[in-house]
């Protein structure tokens, strides 16, 4: 067992055979679209319009009795609003909504996608494994981690 421990860590621990030996995160987000101008806008203010919607949806599940209404029809029915309002509302929400356009694309809007969760977790696992290298007892098998506080 020891050595299976120490095989695992000698493993992880060697370079990647690309020539740079350093070990990052991988980019595996996709270089962003330009979100329509509805969408920005739902990402903008959809809290703020949260009750203005379940209002107007529930005065069209009560115009439609007779339909049954799928999860799917909600998000098309939401989707629906958003275009109108965004077309309802006024020219400075719209330039307020084309900055954020663009900041989306660039990729400087904060708390999208979470990015820098996953450097976070990358970082404490090289941390992990080279405390863990340094300090395994093969006797006892012991790994410190208190590092980590």
């Amino acid at each position: 067992m020891c050595q299976r421990i120490h095989y695992w860590f000698y493993n992880k621990s060697r370079g990647s055979s690309s020539g740079t030996s350093t070990r990052t995160v991988l980019n595996l987000k996709s270089t962003s679209r330009l979100l329509q101008p509805w969408q920005a806008f739902a990402k903008l203010f959809g809290q703020d319009m949260k009750s203005r919607f379940t209002a107007e949806w529930q005065e069209y599940q009560e115009a439609n009795p007779d339909v049954a209404l799928s999860p799917q029809d909600r998000f098309s029915f939401h989707n629906k609003k958003m275009q109108d309002w965004y077309g309802e509302s006024d020219p400075e929400v719209k330039e307020q909504v084309e900055v954020f356009r663009q900041q989306h694309r660039e990729g400087l809007v904060e708390g999208d996608e979470g990015d820098d969760t996953n450097r976070l977790l990358q970082k404490y696992v090289i941390q992990l494994h080279f405390a863990a290298f340094w300090n395994l007892n093969f006797c006892n098998i012991e790994i410190s981690i208190s590092f980590l506080v």
